[in-house]
């Protein structure tokens, strides 16, 4: 990883704007911008790049003055260096949203903001990309777009852009893309322990949606009563297309076993296409990543079983057969 280019950069802002300059605030020892990266549960190789870019400078204070004055960071587009603590808040705030605008999901727990135009948008370092940075808009149109490879290629463009008075390379070439912003699936923490709160049930996540009527079949089948007490599964339907695609690993990577649930059902093309309904179970607790799969006419049994703590992930799962499918217990 390149040494990011720090003084070059501070000359080359104070130059242009002297009064942004003054308004810098004194860096951040690292031992205080881990702990902040560590309560917000950031890990990553690219920590170390932001502990030395908050190292020497925590940010920028923001203030009336400097809001009059119309420049930022750069020439064109305002955009400014908010503290530590302002930029922690909106990666939490990335989080949030994604709860009612799931578009915004990608960025949970990936994007880290670093400059911010003072409203809906924001340059991010990619947590998961070697420090690439992207172009973050409050917009369902056009949300995410790669801007830079690397964090020393946006603040090396910066330095040229103060240096010319012109605007940054990302703005002058009208926000074309560099490279490609890969959206993968993952689970909004912030949508799980809603859910969790709000129902108490268990979670049956739907992961593929090419077959609407196989679905509706599927929930009436699990919500079926069954014996002569008429046993049911308590759960929760999640129907949420921006899960589309999602996996036991992708569980796992996103750290649901942090809130307060052991296990979920997850509904793949293999739960729709066969005729048994086997359902995904995965362990998010005493194994995590874990999985067997039970036929729909069973799940309550597991559902209702582990729930109270009558049986263990693994007695279901053990008793699975060769097919790794949990059909009942032997009358």
């Amino acid at each position: 990883m390149s040494e990011l280019p720090l003084a070059e950069l501070e000359r080359a802002v104070v130059a242009r704007n002297p009064l942004l300059g003054a308004r810098l605030l004194p860096g951040i020892s690292a031992r205080k911008v881990r702990r902040i990266f560590e309560k917000r549960q950031i890990s990553s190789p690219c920590v170390d790049l932001l502990v030395t870019l908050y190292g020497w400078k925590g940010g920028c204070r923001l203030d009336d003055a400097l809001a009059r004055t119309g420049k930022g960071l750069f020439p064109g587009e305002t955009y400014h260096f908010p503290p530590l603590n302002l930029a922690a808040a909106h990666f939490g705030f990335f989080d949030d949203v994604a709860a009612n605008f799931p578009w915004m999901a990608p960025a949970v727990d990936r994007l880290f903001p670093i400059f911010w135009n003072g409203s809906d948008s924001w340059f991010a370092v990619d947590l998961e990309d070697a420090g690439a940075v992207v172009a973050v808009r409050f917009d369902p149109d056009r949300h995410f777009t790669p801007a830079y490879a690397s964090l020393v290629d946006m603040l090396l463009d910066i330095i040229r852009a103060n240096d010319e008075d012109t605007p940054i390379s990302f703005f002058r070439e009208g926000g074309k893309p560099v490279g490609h912003f890969e959206v993968r699936p993952r689970v909004p923490k912030t949508v799980a322990r809603r859910r969790l709160a709000s129902a108490g049930n268990s979670l049956v996540v739907r992961t593929d949606f090419a077959d609407e009527e196989a679905w509706r079949a599927l929930r009436e089948e699990i919500e079926e009563p069954r014996g002569e007490f008429g046993f049911t599964a308590h759960v929760e339907f999640v129907d949420a297309p921006d899960l589309a695609g999602l996996t036991p690993e992708r569980l796992i990577a996103d750290d649901l076993a942090e809130e307060k649930i052991g296990f979920l059902f997850l509904v793949d093309r293999v739960t729709l296409d066969t005729p048994e309904h086997p359902v995904l179970v995965v362990d998010l607790r005493h194994e995590p990543g874990r999985t067997f799969r039970v036929v729909a006419s069973e799940m309550w049994g597991v559902e209702n079983n582990l729930s109270l703590g009558n049986m263990d992930f693994a007695e279901f799962a053990d008793a699975a057969v060769e097919d790794g499918v949990f059909r009942g217990w032997p009358e």
